[in-house]
């Protein structure tokens, strides 16, 4: 929260938040953890990442080789650290980060996300004509908490929750999450040549992304977008939550458009329903119809 009000107070700033990871719940994998983090949130590529100019868009056909050497390089992000994760809710796994404060200064304070996000949270899980959670269906009642981002993860969760958000990771194509922890033990020399890149670059369906049920996934290509119930932690759900926390929308050129299955079919019903708000994409609307939408 300290952060949020310096945020507030400094926009043009630029801030890094740590924290002693496992300390309260320490085992060998989170002490393994805590040094990655630490370096990918201070390391001076994702600070320069902050500063240059707007990332270029998602494309799944550049090898990782000629992303380092391409425009993706140099991309100016609201976040960075070592890891994006584009699932649960959007966040930095470890929660460690740089970020701009005149990104972090359009979050809700924390306070409020957790207030406004278990309200969003308690309300879908009783809507099963709405909404449904396969794609977290084998974990989903015993570990809502986590996956859903309540409680203490709430402060995980909320630096990748306005719908602006461009962010920056290092590691790129290794989705893989707590595996991932280990191998750069062994791995040293990766997280020194890492370069902050735009993030998510791996697509979906081609992670190995924690806990994911791709059948779920492919599912939801086959579908139109449109049918109920949807899908809470694919894009019907990742709206859903940007406008009941902040009454907004991703911009008309935000990554998460093309990223997400059935991208263009939301994007199209979102601008139609703003249209009936005189309002467009990546601007705050009242009273919008979203029946309209969801």
């Amino acid at each position: 929260q300290q952060m949020h009000d310096f945020c507030r107070a400094n926009p043009n700033e630029t801030v890094v938040y740590l924290h002693s990871k496992g300390s309260h719940h320490a085992s060998s994998l989170n002490k393994k953890w805590r040094n990655p983090l630490t370096v990918g949130a201070m390391k001076p590529t994702c600070i320069d990442s902050l500063r240059a100019r707007k990332p270029q868009p998602f494309t799944d056909k550049e090898s990782e080789r000629e992303m380092l050497e391409s425009s993706y390089l140099a991309s100016t992000c609201d976040v960075c650290g070592l890891q994006f994760y584009p699932l649960w809710n959007l966040m930095y796994p470890g929660n460690m980060f740089s970020a701009r404060c005149s990104y972090v200064s359009k979050l809700a304070s924390l306070k409020d996300y957790s207030t406004k996000l278990t309200a969003i949270v308690n309300l879908t899980s009783t809507l099963d004509t709405l909404w449904k959670h396969d794609m977290y269906k084998n974990f989903y009642e015993e570990n809502r908490v986590d996956i859903t981002g309540l409680e203490r993860y709430a402060n995980e969760q909320w630096i990748g929750s306005h719908p602006s958000i461009e962010p920056c990771d290092l590691m790129g194509q290794y989705t893989n999450l707590f595996p991932m922890a280990r191998g750069l033990q062994r791995r040293p020399h990766f997280l020194e040549n890492a370069q902050a890149l735009a993030a998510p670059r791996m697509p979906l369906e081609n992670g190995n992304w924690y806990r994911f049920q791709v059948e779920v996934y492919q599912e939801a290509l086959k579908t139109d977008g449109k049918s109920r119930p949807h899908e809470y932690f694919l894009l019907p759900g990742i709206l859903y939550r940007f406008f009941k926390l902040y009454s907004s929308f991703p911009p008309s050129n935000s990554w998460i458009w093309r990223y997400y299955p059935n991208g263009d079919v939301w994007k199209q019903k979102v601008e139609t329903a703003l249209s009936f708000s005189s309002t467009t994409l990546g601007v705050e609307v009242r009273g919008l119809d979203t029946s309209l939408i969801w």
